[in-house]
């Protein structure tokens, strides 16, 4: 049985930190759906990375990238956490904007200086000559890059504020557990529904 807690952030922690102490999860693993103006969805993983001091999931990415260019014109996007080994997945839904360029910097300035350099050359989503061309930009790039690099400008982090949370828990004879937290007028509506 699911145990609902008083407000949806207590119950990512726990069902999170849970996620992350067995060795064989990526617990920070997501898929971030979003769509453009068209209404045509693409889904695709991205990292977790933490909780902002008001509640918002942080993630990083390249503004130019199609996930980049659909935020900039429809900000409403859907996460998932979905852990195999513990038969559970965190559905959430709600809204995106950027976070700060001080921010995004000081989050690129932790990265590794390969992680550094890919960002920094990547034109994600873009076409390119060959994967074997990238390759050899990234490593002529890295040979020459003894210093941290600066945070480019189309690369930086993105807050997501939820108002939706559904934690699910599924059992045998596809008896699934579905809790629902909804957010509306300041206050967390909890429902279960059907499986």
């Amino acid at each position: 049985m699911i145990t609902p807690h008083a407000d949806p952030f207590t119950h990512f922690n726990a069902w999170f930190d849970k996620a992350e102490s067995d060795t064989s999860i990526d617990a920070e693993a997501m898929a971030l759906a979003t769509a453009a103006n068209d209404a045509k969805p693409s889904v695709r993983m991205v990292y977790f990375r933490g909780m902002s001091t008001a509640k918002q999931i942080k993630f990083y990415s390249n503004y130019n990238s199609r996930k980049g260019q659909e935020l900039a014109t429809n900000t409403h996007a859907a996460l998932l956490f979905y852990w195999y080994p513990l038969n559970r997945q965190i559905r959430i839904e709600g809204t995106v904007k950027r976070m700060s360029a001080k921010q995004s910097a000081s989050y690129f300035a932790s990265r590794p200086l390969p992680s550094q350099v890919s960002s920094y050359l990547s034109q994600q989503s873009r076409r390119i000559k060959s994967y074997q061309d990238f390759e050899r930009q990234f490593a002529a790039k890295l040979a020459k890059t003894t210093t941290s690099l600066a945070c480019p400008s189309h690369w930086g982090g993105y807050l997501l504020t939820p108002d939706r949370f559904e934690f699910y828990c599924g059992h045998p004879h596809r008896l699934n557990e579905r809790l629902i937290y909804e957010h509306s007028n300041d206050v967390w509506d909890i429902f279960n529904v059907s499986p």
